[in-house]
């Protein structure tokens, strides 16, 4: 599973000794409200090319109103944390809606890869990619609810990850506080200040 990846980041991460102590700091910390149970059932996982990275069982039954509950969820979240994110354009899938990190706030090191992409959703199957601190990435693979992308800690950042699709309304109150733990990890550097 990697997670000794995690426990390395001058190693395994791009662009770490160019981060401030205080990005690095943030990094290693864990934004999640709480820590995360163990995925119950059959460990998903994506599949096994790295672009369009998606989930491997993507092609299986998914239901209508799990998939409209989840982009609502989204959406309010989004709508929620207005002062801090925005929906663009991603500019990692190039085409469909992703949350952003507004330009008011200080560019957290690792954000700047996926040019302040924090997450987006995949409209095929809700699974979707985040950009989580190593700490919160670490928990997320190690209790089964995604996995580190095959690009990430090489011309990604560590915690570059897939989460998957949740199953049920519970897993989708779970994914909701990971993508939550993604705004906060944005906003760690707080917002820009007059030079």
């Amino acid at each position: 599973m990697s997670l000794i990846l995690y426990q390395r980041p001058d190693k395994h991460s791009p662009a770490w000794n160019k981060a401030s102590r205080e990005e690095q700091m943030n990094a290693q910390k864990s934004w999640l409200s709480t820590s995360l149970p163990v995925r119950a059932g059959p460990r998903s996982r994506a599949i096994h090319y790295c672009a369009p990275q998606r989930e491997k069982n993507a092609g299986e039954y998914l239901d209508p109103d799990l998939k409209e509950a989840y982009l609502k969820a989204f959406e309010d979240l989004v709508e929620t944390n207005s002062d801090a994110v925005e929906w663009r354009t991603s500019v990692l899938e190039r085409r469909g809606r992703a949350m952003f990190l507004k330009d008011t706030y200080d560019l957290p090191n690792p954000l700047a890869y996926a040019r302040r992409e924090l997450a987006h959703l995949h409209d095929s199957d809700i699974s979707g990619h985040i950009l989580l601190s190593f700490r919160d990435a670490r928990e997320v693979l190690s209790k089964g609810w995604g996995e580190r992308h095959r690009v990430a800690g090489t011309i990604a950042p560590l915690g570059y990850m897939i989460i998957y699709q949740p199953r049920n309304m519970e897993e989708l109150e779970i994914f909701l506080g990971i993508l939550k733990a993604s705004i906060s990890y944005g906003k760690s550097n707080g917002k820009v200040t007059a030079k």
